[in-house]
């Protein structure tokens, strides 16, 4: 592991998810080879601009109700964290608490699914590798049933930065499908169209 995330001021508040403790989304900068964002499971968000010499948490106004305080400096689960193809700073987040996005490099988040999705649930997300603003993920029935809602296969789609969502259901099981997909079980290709 990385020596200044190893010794970070908040590293005694850090607690293994289901999963364990690992930094499983590494996101660099498209331009910037020294800016990189980490998510982790039952951590949180962490950013360096200066190649790994010092990271600092990212995780305003992302929920952690299941922790005493419900928006902590760390303890976000982090399910799954991509960036936009064309907007540098701009970033998603697949969190045990919701859908999120962010337009100033994780500095604040947005919550995008309040409202706008069946569960604030899921693990997977993808960003179209060209087209800006244009993600997919697959909401999960909950933390404690970790399969598609109502056993029906379901994609999401947003062509806006998650502003709206649309289902995509065609060709996929709408019957028995008490199955989950997993945060690297979800790609896109760089097809045109995709």
């Amino acid at each position: 592991m990385n020596k200044a995330l190893a010794t970070h001021p908040t590293r005694d508040r850090w607690a293994p998810g289901a999963g364990g403790m690992m930094f499983h989304s590494i996101v660099p900068h498209p331009s910037d080879p020294k800016q990189m964002w980490l998510g982790a499971s039952a951590i949180g968000v962490f950013y360096t601009d200066d190649a790994g010499a010092c990271w600092t948490p990212r995780n305003k106004h992302v929920r952690a109700d299941f922790l005493p305080t419900p928006i902590p400096e760390v303890g976000q689960c982090v399910h799954k964290l991509v960036t936009d193809p064309a907007i540098p700073g701009r970033l998603y987040q697949q969190n045990h608490r919701g859908m999120y996005r962010s337009d100033d490099g994780g500095q604040d988040w947005i919550d995008l699914g309040d409202g706008k999705l069946p569960r604030r649930f899921g693990f997977p997300m993808v960003a179209h590798p060209a087209k800006s603003g244009t993600i997919w993920i697959t909401p999960q029935h909950s933390d404690m049933q970790r399969f598609m809602i109502d056993g029906k296969m379901c994609v999401y789609k947003s062509t806006d930065g998650g502003e709206t969502w649309q289902e995509k259901r065609s060709d996929l099981p709408q019957e028995g499908a008490f199955v989950s997909v997993l945060r690297e079980a979800m790609c896109v290709d760089g097809c045109d169209p995709c």
